[in-house]
């Protein structure tokens, strides 16, 4: 079956569908407070950690900073101007588990992280990817994320600031630790398998301002427990939530009219519709 095939959805599909799950919303509130409670009892064990604190004077001098703690600081605290060479210290700082960088000002330079540069105020590509973070505090003044910035690390929980206007796609592909994340108000799009294999994540808030969820942008996320679509979404895009296989729960607008092949594939939907007197569309 061809990848761009779309389906058409009627609003009375829509509504079937919604009653069809009607039942299962406490079971979802309930799982909620559990996501919630993991998240903050962790963000408590990491706000008690010990942290090394370094105000960088000048761009480039993190390494020089640290000194012998590079290699042995598990938990780290940051302010000051930042470029790509800090970048490249972070990303040979094996020990490091907690990072806060809420007071960093991410500037232009011509040093490199991994034959990337930085630009002002964004987190680039693959900054953060296969470190063993937990935690992460990013700048509050930052605009954009780009692609794979977070894969696979161990993060549980962080917060978008919401200066950021751009997610690029598998930002956190394979973050297999990722229990909550809180997405900026002004945010547009969720990017194509921005959260693709997230497995512990089961819930997340998508803000009023995104249109649209690109393919696969929660396939694999096979704790996903319910997901509220956002009005103004016209498309459930090809693989969408593939692979889902706890997802309950769904609340689909009245501005999607079509679902893209094998969007709801492996879910706990496929089977329970097929236990129904009621015609839904497939989506195998």
């Amino acid at each position: 079956m061809s990848m761009k095939r779309i389906y058409n959805i009627s609003l009375a599909w829509f509504a079937s569908f919604i009653l069809l799950f009607g039942g299962l919303s406490g079971c979802s509130q309930n799982e909620l407070l559990d996501t919630t409670d993991k998240a903050n009892s962790f963000e408590l064990r990491a706000s008690s950690a010990e942290y090394v604190t370094v105000a960088l004077e000048n761009a480039g001098t993190l390494a020089e900073k640290l000194g012998d703690k590079k290699a042995t600081t598990e938990s780290l605290r940051l302010s000051g101007p930042f470029n790509a060479a800090d970048m490249r210290c972070i990303r040979e700082m094996s020990a490091l588990k907690n990072l806060d960088m809420k007071d960093v000002k991410i500037v232009d330079s011509d040093e490199t992280y991994d034959n990337r540069k930085l630009e002002k105020d964004k987190i680039g590509a693959y900054c953060f990817s296969d470190l063993k973070l937990t935690t992460l505090v990013l700048p509050d003044n930052i605009i954009e994320i780009g692609e794979y910035a977070f894969q696979s690390t161990a993060l549980v929980s962080i917060t978008i600031p919401n200066t950021v206007k751009l997610i690029g796609n598998n930002a956190f592909y394979s973050c297999r630790s990722l229990v909550s994340v809180v997405l900026p108000n002004n945010l547009n799009k969720i990017a194509a398998r921005l959260f693709c294999y997230c497995i512990a994540l089961e819930s997340i808030n998508v803000p009023s301002s995104v249109n649209v969820i690109e393919s696969e942008a929660f396939s694999n996320c096979s704790s996903l427990i319910s997901f509220d679509i956002p009005v103004g979404v016209a498309t459930i895009n090809d693989y969408t939530f593939s692979g889902c296989g706890s997802l309950m729960s769904i609340s689909i607008p009245n501005t999607v009219t079509a679902i893209g092949s094998r969007a709801f594939n492996k879910c706990i939907y496929n089977h329970r519709t097929t236990k129904t007197n009621q015609k839904y569309p497939s989506v195998n």
